[in-house]
C-alpha cells in the first residue's frame, strides 16, 4: 500500500473468538429429566468446567496464533473477545481493558493472542461492549449436560438444578489486530441509539494508516437480527460517513472495510438472503444499489423493501427477534427514511462483498491441511467482509471450515475468513 502507486493485496481475517472456547475437550450431550438419552449439544462456555476452559483456552489461543502468523492477515478482527471469570461486572470490564500479565482463563483473549504474536508485528486495540455473558440461572432446570467417557459411558458434568455460573462468567467485546507496516492513526468504540425504543449498538472501528500516510477506515461488528439488523446497520452507516467526513483528510482517505459476525445472510435480489443487509449496500452485479430508493424508480423501490422488512420482522423464523403489528410498521419506515436520507445525500457507496477467488488468485491453497482451508462461496455464512466499492476484491478463503456449533476440534463454533483485496483511490467524488 506505499503511496498506493503500485497496490498491494490487503488481507483482512474475521474471527468471532466465542468468548471462551474448550478447544480439544469432550464433546458436550444433554439429557432431559426421566430419559438416559444423550442429545448433541453446543459446544457453549457453561457447558464446561473452569478446568476444561482454561486447558482448552489455551490450546485454542496457541493454534489460532500460528495460524495468524503462517496467514500473516494484515487487519485481523475478533469479536465476541472475553474476559473475566464470575466475577462483578465492574471488575471484569476493567480486567478487559488491562493487558494480559498472565496466559490463564479471565485475561482479556484479544491480548492473550497478541502476546503470542509479539514477534509477527502486530498491534492490538480492544473494545468493551460490557454484556455479561453465559448466566446459569435456570439453565440445568430441565437437563443436565453430560460427556462420554473412555468406555463409551457417561460422566455428569452439570446436573440437574445446579447453578455454577448465577452471575455469568465473562463480559464481551470486540479486538483488531493490524500488522506493520500499518498501524493505528485511532481506535475507539461507537455507542450508537439506532431506534426510537433507545436501543444500542456497539461496534469497534479504527483509522488505520500506511506509512505514506493514507488511510482507510476499519469496523469491526457483531450485528444484531431481523428488524434491528437494519437499523443498526442505517446508524453504522451514517456513522461512518460522519466519521470519515470529521477526519477533513479525504486527500488520503481510499476507503473503508467493514467485516465480522453479521448474524444475517446478505440479500441478493433473486438469490436469497436476508433483506434487513441490504442497509449495507452491497453493490449488485450491474454495480448499483440493490434498492436506489432516490432514484428514478425509488418509490416502487421503497414500497418493495418496507415489504420484504415487514414479511421478515414479523416471520417465525428467530421468533424471539420478531417485531410485529405498529411497532414493526413504525420502525421499518423510520428506518427506510434514514436509510434514503443518506443514498441522497451520497453519504454511502455501494459495498462490495469479497467473496470467491478469481481464478488462480487462491494463495491458501499452499497452507498446511490442519487449517482447512478452501474457497468460501458467496452467501455461504453469516460472517462477511465487505469493501469500498472501487477497490479490488481478489478471494475470499475459509479457514477451519469444518467448525460448527458442536465441534469443540476447532478454533470456534464459526469458520474463520480471510478476505484479500487489493486497496485502490477513491473516484473523484466519493
Amino acid at each position: 500500500m506505499a503511496g498506493l502507486t503500485q497496490p498491494e493485496a490487503l488481507k483482512v481475517m474475521s474471527v468471532n473468538m466465542h468468548g471462551y472456547h474448550a478447544m480439544g475437550e469432550a464433546k458436550r450431550y444433554s439429557q432431559r429429566r426421566g430419559s438416559q438419552q444423550c442429545d448433541e449439544a453446543p459446544c457453549d462456555v457453561f457447558f464446561f468446567t473452569h478446568q476444561e476452559l482454561e486447558r482448552g483456552e489455551r490450546t485454542r489461543q496457541d493454534v489460532l496464533a500460528e495460524c495468524i502468523a503462517t496467514v500473516e492477515p494484515d487487519v485481523v478482527l475478533l469479536q465476541e473477545v472475553a474476559a473475566g471469570w464470575c466475577e462483578p461486572q465492574e471488575r471484569m470490564v476493567q480486567r478487559f481493558h488491562e493487558q494480559a500479565s498472565q496466559d490463564v482463563l479471565g485475561e482479556n483473549t484479544a491480548e492473550r493472542l497478541h502476546k503470542r504474536l509479539a514477534l509477527s508485528g502486530y498491534d492490538c486495540r480492544v473494545a468493551c461492549r460490557g454484556n455479561v455473558g453465559w448466566v446459569t440461572d435456570g439453565t440445568f432446570r430441565d437437563m443436565r449436560i453430560v460427556k462420554k467417557t473412555n468406555g463409551m459411558g457417561t460422566e455428569v458434568v452439570f446436573d440437574f438444578d445446579s447453578n455454577p455460573y448465577p452471575r455469568g462468567i465473562i463480559v464481551e467485546g470486540f479486538g483488531m489486530l493490524v500488522r506493520r507496516p500499518l498501524i493505528f492513526a485511532s481506535a475507539g468504540i461507537w455507542n450508537l441509539k439506532f431506534n426510537v425504543q433507545g436501543h444500542n449498538v456497539c461496534c469497534q472501528f479504527a483509522k488505520v494508516a500506511n506509512a505514506s500516510g493514507k488511510w482507510f477506515l476499519v469496523v469491526n461488528i457483531h450485528a444484531g437480527h431481523k428488524l434491528e439488523h437494519f437499523e443498526q446497520a442505517v446508524a453504522i452507516r451514517k456513522c461512518m460517513a460522519e466519521y470519515v467526513t470529521e477526519q477533513h483528510d479525504d486527500a488520503n482517505y481510499i476507503g473503508s472495510v467493514i467485516g465480522g459476525d453479521f448474524n444475517a445472510h446478505l440479500y441478493r435480489a433473486n438469490a436469497g438472503g436476508e433483506a434487513v443487509t441490504v442497509a449495507w449496500e452491497v453493490r449488485g452485479p450491474e454495480g448499483v444499489f440493490d434498492f436506489d430508493l432516490g432514484g428514478e424508480r425509488g418509490k416502487g423501490q421503497m414500497r418493495k423493501l418496507r415489504k420484504l422488512l415487514r414479511d421478515e420482522s414479523e416471520s417465525k423464523r428467530k421468533e424471539w427477534a420478531s417485531v410485529r403489528g405498529a411497532e414493526a410498521a413504525a420502525r421499518v419506515d423510520a428506518a427506510l427514511l434514514e436509510f434514503m436520507l443518506l443514498q441522497c445525500d451520497g453519504a454511502c457507496s455501494p459495498l462490495v462483498q469479497v467473496t470467491a477467488a478469481k481464478k488462480g488468485k487462491e494463495w491458501w491453497l499452499n497452507l498446511p491441511e490442519k487449517y482447512e482451508a478452501a474457497t468460501a462461496r458467496k452467501c455461504s455464512s453469516i460472517d462477511h467482509v465487505l469493501v469500498s466499492h472501487w477497490w479490488d476484491p481478489q478471494g475470499l478463503c475459509v479457514l477451519f471450515g469444518k467448525a460448527n456449533w458442536s465441534r469443540t476440534s476447532s478454533v470456534s463454533d464459526h469458520p474463520i475468513f480471510v478476505a484479500t483485496v487489493v486497496p485502490k483511490l477513491p473516484p473523484k467524488g466519493k
